[in-house]
């Protein structure tokens, strides 16, 4: 195996504004198929009714649900939720429809859960689909905060099995989106919300193939999108936020470098609270340069505006850099006409990477 540089990671949040400075009222609209609408739920109100109450009693009560469509019995039942929609692809999916949804009713957050027809329609979608989806969104409204659900998996017909790591790219997706700066959080709703996936279960509707949840999974749902649609609304107080995740690593002698990454309104200026010796960052653009120190390094960045001020701490610890050594005993026996195969591994500060020197027509190595 190859070895691997030993470090302390310790990353936090701190915000010191807590008081959301918002438009009136903050426009959210749910975004999906048959479960958003609320199939499966004695009122038809979905997740939506629940979670409208939670925001209620968290004194979230600036919003508005929005959308050309409503179901329920609750007092704000507008939503874009289409019974047999799909992700992508024809007839009736929200990657034709969100824009012109976004345009018509205009959304500061959108809860976006979808997909699960496709799968029943034996065409599941891909996490380029959902990226599609939403594209159209930010078409409509670049400023949007998307807060984008993985879906729940009680299907029992076929497909059922590639639906998780259906979410599994989904998640990855997205989060290389968010560490890109698009405004995205996750909500695990297939293993985070609770939902019971046994038979006979209480959380759906009882009727095979297990796809609509009942008003206690729909609860189950509206308590998991709760603490993410709040901090929904921090992002759109305009109150900065962090999307980067730091290098917890440097090197002897290299150059460490961090571009920090925040959003919020206005735009935040960045400075150092807590940084070794020599470590300077650029008020505008949030780069952080530093010639590194043996040992661990306490960081603590800020990103302040007019709105608030966010801290993001981390440790960073240094190491001397050293020379590869090859740890592993080259296969030196080859059957003629059978692939060859020899795992390489090297030891070495920084991660030692592979080429071939000498070689066969034809050979080929992974560079890492």
């Amino acid at each position: 195996m190859n070895k691997k540089i030993k470090y302390i990671f310790t990353v936090f949040i701190a915000l010191f504004a807590c008081r959301e400075v918002l438009s009136s009222p903050v426009r959210i609209m749910p975004m999906g198929d048959s479960i958003t609408y609320g199939d499966g739920s004695i009122t038809t109100n979905s997740y939506r009714g629940t979670l409208k109450t939670l925001l209620d009693m968290g004194g979230h009560t600036n919003i508005n649900f929005v959308g050309s469509t409503n179901s329920g019995n609750f007092a704000d039942t507008e939503h874009e939720g289409w019974q047999g929609y799909r992700m992508a692809g024809s007839p009736k999916s929200l990657l034709e429809k969100a824009y012109d949804w976004g345009m018509k009713n205009p959304a500061d957050i959108v809860l976006l859960n979808a997909g699960i027809n496709d799968f029943l329609q034996n065409d599941p979608p891909d996490s380029n689909a959902v990226s599609q989806v939403i594209d159209e969104i930010y078409r409509a409204n670049s400023n949007a905060t998307i807060v984008l659900s993985l879906i729940p998996n009680g299907v029992r017909i076929h497909n059922f099995d590639t639906l998780t790591p259906f979410n599994n790219s989904v998640k990855s997706m997205a989060m290389n989106r968010a560490a890109n700066g698009d405004d995205i959080i996750i909500v695990n709703m297939e293993a985070g919300a609770g939902i019971d996936y046994g038979w006979f279960s209480p959380d759906f509707l009882l009727t095979n193939p297990y796809v609509h949840p009942s008003d206690v999974g729909y609860n189950k749902m509206a308590t998991n999108w709760y603490p993410s649609v709040v901090q929904a609304l921090k992002h759109q107080s305009g109150v900065p936020y962090f999307y980067s995740n730091p290098d917890t690593n440097a090197v002897i002698p290299h150059l460490y470098t961090y571009e920090v990454g925040a959003n919020g309104n206005p735009a935040p200026s960045y400075a150092l609270e807590t940084a070794p010796s020599g470590m300077t960052i650029n008020a505008t653009n949030g780069l952080v340069q530093w010639s590194p120190v043996s040992g661990t390094n306490a960081v603590s960045v800020l990103a302040s505006n007019a709105l608030g001020v966010v801290t993001q701490s981390f440790n960073i610890v240094a190491v001397s850099s050293t020379l590869p050594v090859i740890t592993s005993d080259a296969v030196t026996n080859v059957v003629a006409e059978q692939l060859y195969s020899y795992d390489a591994a090297a030891t070495g500060i920084p991660s030692a990477s592979f080429m071939l020197d000498l070689a066969p027509s034809n050979m080929t190595v992974n560079a890492t």
